[in-house]
């Protein structure tokens, strides 16, 4: 009966043995491209792969300009740039993506009137983000929070909003809240975290109170979303 168990044991210490040294594997894989000069994998385009997203789930490397084409509607993906000697981290908005509002992927048509694309500090489950709103300014239009709120994104204030959070991460601060009594200052400093776990005050949003007043709001609607 002991050597049945030791023998157990053995091999599942030998299964866990091979599964970390997999995982490993496939870790150090994803830090370079498989080639010297990868080519952008999306079809008919022989441009340059220098962009990696970190969450699409595809290995790819897209050009700068397919990435942003392919990132219309997922302007929260963390991507990252090869360099050519190593992957160094940047973003969407850095290389051009403005997310439209009122107009799908098209910018308002009454551009000229418009202000300039404004930057907007984004709070999503995966951390803070910078991202350049292209707002509707046609006769009648929303109001820039209610164009926000149609694209389940939730401002901090009314008139000129320059942070929000999208509905996803106050959904998940309310259960983390609600089951395992989250503050919202350590989920604050979590979100920082995952922005960038070395120089966590670099962050945009480096205080709670923004999150608190939002939080208690967003529960009147957490039910709907």
């Amino acid at each position: 009966m002991q050597d049945d168990t030791a023998e157990l044991t053995r091999e599942k210490n030998s299964q866990g043995n091979i599964l970390r040294q997999m995982a490993l594997q496939a870790c150090i894989a994803l830090e370079s491209p498989s080639t010297r000069t990868p080519i952008c994998g999306v079809p008919d385009c022989n441009a340059a792969g220098i962009i990696q997203c970190l969450d699409c789930d595809h290995d790819d490397l897209l050009c700068r300009s397919c990435a942003v084409s392919a990132h219309s509607f997922l302007p929260f993906h963390k991507i990252r740039k090869w360099n050519g000697s190593f992957f160094e981290p940047t973003s969407l908005n850095i290389c051009g993506l403005i997310l439209h509002m009122n107009h799908g992927q098209g910018s308002c048509p009454h551009v000229k009137e418009a202000p300039a694309p404004q930057d907007l500090t984004v709070v999503d489950t995966n951390g803070v983000h910078i991202v350049s709103i292209g707002w509707c300014c046609c006769f009648g239009a929303p109001s820039f929070a209610e164009q926000l709120f149609s694209r389940r994104i939730f401002p901090a204030s009314t008139l000129r909003p320059k942070t929000a959070f999208t509905f996803r991460v106050l959904k998940l601060f309310h259960m983390f809240n609600h089951v395992a009594r989250t503050t919202p200052w350590d989920f604050t400093g979590a979100m920082n975290r995952l922005t960038d776990n070395v120089d966590v005050k670099s962050t945009p949003v480096s205080a709670p109170l923004p999150f608190c007043r939002l939080s208690v709001n967003g529960r009147f609607c957490l039910g709907y979303i």
